[in-house]
C-alpha cells in the first residue's frame, strides 16, 4: 500500500491474517512436537498482528463520516478475534505432566494474560507514535523558524533595496531638475542671441537702405 492506508485496505490485511491464524488453528491437532509449538507461536504472533489492525481501524475512523457504521463492522471483527484466539488458547497443553489442553479456567487466565500483552504492546506502539509526531513536530517547528528567519532576511534585503532606490528616485529627480534648469537657461540664452540678431538684421537694413533714402 502507498500512502495512509483506507479502513478497507486494514480490512483485507486483517482477515488474511486471521485466515492464516484458522488455517494453523486446523492443523494443530495433528502436530506435534516442535512443530506444534512452531504452530502455535505463529498463531499467537498472528493473533497480536491481528489486534493492531483493528487499533488500526479505529485510528482510521476517528474522522469518518461513517464512523458508527464502521464502530459495528470493527466489533464484529473483534468477536471474530477474540473467538480465534480462545479456540488457540484451548490447543495449548497445560504445564502439567499429563500434558493435556486447558480446561476453561486455564483459557480464561490465559486469555487475560493475553490481553494485557496486547494491551501492553498497543500502549508501547501508541507511545512511539507520540514520540514519533512530538519528534515530526519539532523538526517542523524549526523548519518554520528557519523559513521565518529566511523570510526575515529577504525582508531587511528588500528594504535595503528599496532605500537604494528611494536614493537612486531622489538622485533622478534632482538630475531631472538640474537638466531642466539647465535646458531653460539655454532656452533663454538663445531667445536672446535671436533677438539680438534680428534687431541687428534690423538695423543693417535700417542704416543701410531705409536712412539713406530719407
Amino acid at each position: 500500500m502507498y500512502g495512509r492506508p483506507t479502513f478497507e485496505d486494514v480490512v483485507v490485511e486483517f482477515n488474511q491474517v486471521l485466515g492464516h491464524v484458522r488455517q494453523k488453528l486446523r492443523v494443530l491437532p495433528d502436530a506435534t512436537g516442535d512443530r506444534r509449538r512452531m504452530l502455535i507461536d505463529q498463531a499467537e504472533r498472528d493473533v497480536e498482528e491481528a489486534n493492531k489492525f483493528i487499533r488500526q481501524m479505529d485510528i482510521i475512523i476517528k474522522d469518518s463520516p461513517q464512523r458508527v457504521v464502521l464502530q459495528e463492522r470493527i466489533r464484529v471483527f473483534e468477536a471474530e478475534l477474540s473467538k480465534v484466539r480462545r479456540e488457540l488458547l484451548l490447543t495449548i497443553p497445560t504445564s502439567t505432566p499429563s500434558n493435556q489442553p486447558m480446561d476453561n479456567a486455564q483459557v480464561d487466565q490465559r486469555e487475560r494474560i493475553m490481553a494485557g500483552n496486547t494491551t501492553l504492546s498497543n500502549t508501547s506502539a501508541t507511545l512511539g507514535r507520540i514520540q514519533q509526531v512530538s519528534a515530526d513536530t519539532e523538526a517542523t517547528g524549526i523548519g518554520a523558524l528557519e523559513d521565518l528567519h529566511h523570510q526575515r532576511q529577504q525582508l531587511e534585503h528588500a528594504d535595503d533595496m528599496m532605500s537604494q532606490m528611494d536614493q537612486k528616485v531622489t538622485q533622478g529627480k534632482r538630475l531631472l531638475r538640474t537638466m531642466w534648469w539647465r535646458m531653460l537657461t539655454d532656452t533663454f540664452i538663445q531667445f536672446i542671441i535671436i533677438v539680438l540678431l534680428i534687431v541687428a538684421i534690423l538695423g543693417v537694413i535700417f542704416f543701410k537702405w531705409i536712412l539713406p533714402l530719407m
